[in-house]
């Protein structure tokens, strides 16, 4: 049909231009591809981003850890304290080199010291070397606090995530490296090695960890499954409740010691505490759930120990023993009581509630190795064999006990979650039908039953260790071969002169009846009674002379014996004060008076006198009287003058139980 009129021309289409065909394709292998065109794999392209860019955060990240040990560093290096003279640090720089060996303890580092005596041809062959082992971790915190302070600001940077991380991790442990090279000081008399290699190796992995969890959290809550957001939540909840417990437990430790400043070595003791604090609270978390902190000195040997726990807590106290004790178990009752509210406030379901218990115990447990201190040192001359002494000496909670009563705090407050779960407001989902009113006062029950048996357990424990202390120290016995002893410091040689040796009757049981709380009687072999603090250990110290020591060390309480004595006790202590004068220059009188005791005439004698060894003040104070036999007793109490308050209570408490029975010397 012919086009209509009425529609418009249509415009004529040019021809398409015919394209060259297309050069063939290069034939390849099967599987195979070209090398220019080979795709980078995941590890490559991770480097590629990693150390391609993003290096200027990750530096300004990395410098607020490395501020806060060199500002450390510098407050406990500033103060030029006596202890500091004595080690003859008394340059700013040995004092700052050895606070930075001190601080990169707190990441894992070492602290080697060799020491050497002051100068001249024995400095050359008389060494000592050793290493001390002990973990701030009010350090370590605070430095991971400034890693994740530092590693917010790229969160939502360009770059961020676990590339910016592995930075920070670099950087960060490139810091340590430089400050623990910097942190070995050597004075004349000891050079010190604080092992900068491992401390970078863990700040480099301690960073990375930080950083990632904050650079990478969002990311990893997405991806995971509803079992890992359990087992993460759980973790959290550990971490919360753990945190808080040892900061509440921290709080009351500085709070008795600042309470008791002179005795913890006034104001540098405290600062020195700041470093430790966390390692304390940790001590004391364990110490008010029952599990006691222990000590050890070994020498030549020759193993010397004790334990603090809730009833040395109790003697420590005093008077107000009782209250103190109740106040412990009440700050660990506390503690249980804050993982309970948090896991039922943060728990889904009863399972998650457990599994916080377990990190929660398993986190307190693992740390209580870390937050002891252990020292072992060597010394002698450098080519005599057989001529060295070795002293090994550690402190730390007992772990079993620790596991002990840990566990059964810990479920009390598993057990108790469950019930303030529906207290909270929140769901927690039944593993049957529920009973509203029977479950919760089932679980209530069973939590206080594990409150219960928790306090139980730890009362048995502490019965059991009187008994057993007791039992120890009644069952001692001792050899003597001599009928004189010289009754003053332990530092002053004695004076013995020949004699048979006693045959002393068998030890008799030890009544509790007449000694206070707190202590226990002794009846010795050598014919006295006197009740002395409970847990102290008897040992000979010389003929006729026999020490209670604290097992803490630090003061002890000494009885000896002279027989036939040809003088008075105010006239031997006249002329033993002559002895002191001269062989101790530091000798202050702090009063000698004649008086009776018991009926018998006697002399008390108080002084003080500076240790050449430790350079400390010690304080003394002696009784003494001849009974119709002309035979000499004296009770001797030594201990350091900075605690001495409240000290004398220990002698006194001696001379109000003392009594003697008849025993034939031979």
């Amino acid at each position: 049909m012919p086009p209509s009129s009425s529609e418009p021309p249509r415009p004529s289409v040019p021809p398409r231009p015919s394209l060259p065909p297309a050069p063939p394709l290069p034939s390849y292998a099967p599987g195979a591809h070209p090398a220019a065109y080979a795709p980078p794999s995941p590890a490559a392209l991770f480097v590629r981003r990693t150390f391609g860019a993003g290096w200027a955060g990750a530096a300004r990240a990395a410098l607020w850890p490395a501020a806060l040990l060199l500002v450390l560093a510098l407050v406990l290096s500033l103060p030029s304290y006596g202890k500091y003279d004595r080690g003859q640090f008394t340059h700013w720089s040995d004092r700052f080199q050895a606070a930075l060996a001190l601080l990169v303890q707190g990441l894992g580092g070492s602290l080697d010291v060799e020491t050497r005596s002051s100068g001249g041809l024995l400095s050359l062959l008389v060494r000592g070397h050793g290493s001390l082992s002990v973990w701030p971790l009010t350090v370590t915190v605070l430095w991971a606090g400034a890693v994740a302070l530092g590693a917010r600001p790229l969160r939502r940077a360009q770059g961020g995530g676990a590339e910016a991380a592995v930075r920070i991790a670099l950087l960060s442990g490139a810091a340590v490296l430089v400050l623990g090279l910097c942190g070995r000081p050597e004075v004349p008399l000891l050079s010190v090695d604080s092992g900068p290699v491992t401390a970078a190796l863990f700040a480099c992995a301690a960073a990375g960890a930080v950083s990632g969890a904050v650079l990478c959290r969002e990311r990893l809550r997405a991806r995971l499954g509803p079992g890992a957001l359990r087992v993460a939540r759980a973790w959290g909840t550990a971490l919360r409740a753990l945190g808080l417990s040892v900061a509440l437990c921290a709080v009351v430790v500085f709070a008795v010691l600042a309470v008791h400043e002179r005795q913890a070595g006034g104001g540098t003791g405290l600062l020195a505490s700041l470093l430790i604090l966390v390692n304390l609270g940790l001590m004391g978390l364990g110490l008010v759930w029952g599990a006691g902190v222990e000590g050890s000195v070994t020498t030549r040997g020759r193993e010397e120990g004790g334990a603090f726990g809730l009833s040395e807590l109790g003697h420590a106290a005093g008077s107000a023993g009782g209250w103190a004790q109740a106040g412990a178990l009440a700050v660990g009752a506390v503690c249980a009581l804050l993982l309970a509210v948090l896991a039922a406030r943060r728990s889904a379901d009863r399972r998650e509630q457990a599994l916080a218990g377990a990190f929660f115990l398993a986190v307190l447990w693992l740390l209580s190795f870390a937050a002891g201190a252990s020292l072992h040192m060597s010394a002698g001359t450098r080519f005599a064999l057989g001529a060295h002494t070795t002293v090994d000496a550690r402190v730390a909670t007992n772990a079993g006990e620790l596991l002990l009563f840990g566990t059964l705090w810990t479920a009390g407050a598993v057990l108790l979650a469950g019930v303030l779960s529906g207290a909270l407001g929140r769901a927690v989902r039944p593993a049957r039908v529920p009973v509203p009113g029977r479950r919760a006062a089932l679980f209530a029950a069973a939590g206080l039953a594990a409150f219960v048996v928790g306090g139980a357990a730890t009362a048995g424990l502490m019965l059991h260790r009187h008994e057993s202390a007791a039992q120890a120290r009644g069952a001692e016995s001792a050899r003597h071969d001599d009928k004189r002893v010289v009754i003053g410091p332990s530092d002053e040689p004695d004076s013995p002169s020949d004699g048979p040796a006693p045959t002393p009757p068998p030890t008799p049981a030890a009544p509790q009846a007449g000694a206070p709380a707190g202590y226990v009687m002794q009846h010795d072999p050598l014919g006295f009674a006197l009740a002395v603090p409970d847990r102290w250990i008897r040992t000979e110290s010389g003929v006729h002379q026999i020490d209670y020591s604290a097992p803490t060390g630090g003061s002890y309480l000494r009885v000896g014996l002279l027989l036939k004595s040809r003088q008075s006790a105010y006239d031997h202590f006249t002329d033993l004060e002559k002895t002191l004068q001269q062989r101790t220059g530091s000798y202050r009188r702090v009063a000698l008076t004649a008086n009776t005791f018991q009926g018998h005439p006697g002399a008390r004698w108080e002084f003080t006198w500076t240790d050449k060894a430790t350079g400390r003040t010690m304080h003394a104070v002696d009784q003494a009287y001849v009974n119709e036999a002309g035979t000499e007793y004296a009770v001797y109490f030594q201990g350091r003058d900075d605690y001495w308050t409240g000290s004398p209570q220990v002698f006194e408490t001696a001379l109000s139980t003392w009594s003697t029975m008849p025993v034939d010397f031979g």
